[in-house]
């Protein structure tokens, strides 16, 4: 999952979810229905746009984080990305993307690609977070398939 280079990392979950992939980005997209089924970023707000800013609360923080909107393939994926401290020290970027698979199946993959030069030695700690929007993942696929 992940992939080394002198500072750059790279992290990646994804879970396969039985609906249409409309269904799942109609979903991915609808950032006010989130408190219902995630329990990692509880709130967001802004527009799923390129060059907007997204702010997002995960679980039960009280501060809002924010992120910038890279890129957008409407009904495929958007990546998101933020710096830690400055962009040479830790810089991430946050891919959400949706892929087909037969038989009305979509893969759900979220991937994170960081660098900059604190990334080697933040590497575990920021893998444990990652890791945590596995519950994203679960919470997506149990309310879509719920419906």
């Amino acid at each position: 999952m992940e992939a080394r280079g002198s500072n750059v990392r790279r992290f990646e979950i994804q879970i396969d979810i039985k609906a249409q992939k409309e269904k799942v980005w109609e979903a991915l997209v609808d950032f006010e229905s989130y408190p219902n089924w995630n329990p990692t970023l509880t709130y967001v707000e802004g527009h799923l746009k390129s060059g907007e800013i997204l702010h997002a609360r995960f679980g039960r923080a009280r501060n809002l984080t924010a992120a910038d909107v890279e890129q957008v393939e409407e009904g495929n994926m958007f990546v998101m990305s933020r710096s830690l401290i400055h962009p040479y020290l830790v810089h991430m970027a946050h891919d959400f993307e949706l892929q087909e698979i037969e038989g009305g199946v979509t893969q759900f993959i979220q991937r994170w690609h960081c660098k900059g030069m604190l990334v080697p030695f933040l590497w575990s700690k920021m893998t444990t977070g990652m890791l945590k929007f596995e519950r994203f993942n679960r919470g997506l696929k149990s309310y879509i398939e719920g419906h």
